[in-house]
């Protein structure tokens, strides 16, 4: 048979690999993000091995009396409060947008043409 050969289609492709560059650019994560998810991660495991979510502890810290044993001080009851309305709170954001007033053409016309049927002086002529 002449020409090419028939290619297996679950054959490896052996055309030398990706290329540089190619492919999905790595998403490039900032510390905070990385520190969100390592608290996230602890969270999760911590609410597996008490039973309790990391919401129903901050609740017991503001209302109960005492949490594992420990009486509860005021301050810490206080942090917690604004712990849970700092959460809580929705966030807004004040712009004070004035549409009066105009800022003009973004884009610059030349002068108008003068006026071709005035006579003008020409020194030298």
């Amino acid at each position: 048979m002449a020409g090419r050969k028939k290619i297996d289609p679950n054959a490896p492709d052996n055309r030398g690999g990706a290329r540089k560059g190619s492919g999905q650019k790595r998403k490039k994560i900032s510390f905070d993000e990385r520190d969100i998810r390592d608290l996230m991660k602890a969270v999760r495991k911590f609410e597996k091995e008490s039973g309790k979510s990391i919401n129903e502890i901050l609740v017991g810290i503001i209302y109960a009396a005492s949490f594992q044993g420990e009486k509860i001080k005021i301050r810490d009851r206080i942090e917690a409060i604004k712990l849970l309305k700092a959460l809580t709170r929705t966030k807004t954001s004040e712009k004070n947008i004035n549409l009066t007033v105009s800022p003009g053409p973004t884009i610059f016309l030349p002068s108008p043409r003068p006026d071709e049927t005035q006579i003008k002086l020409v020194n030298n002529g």
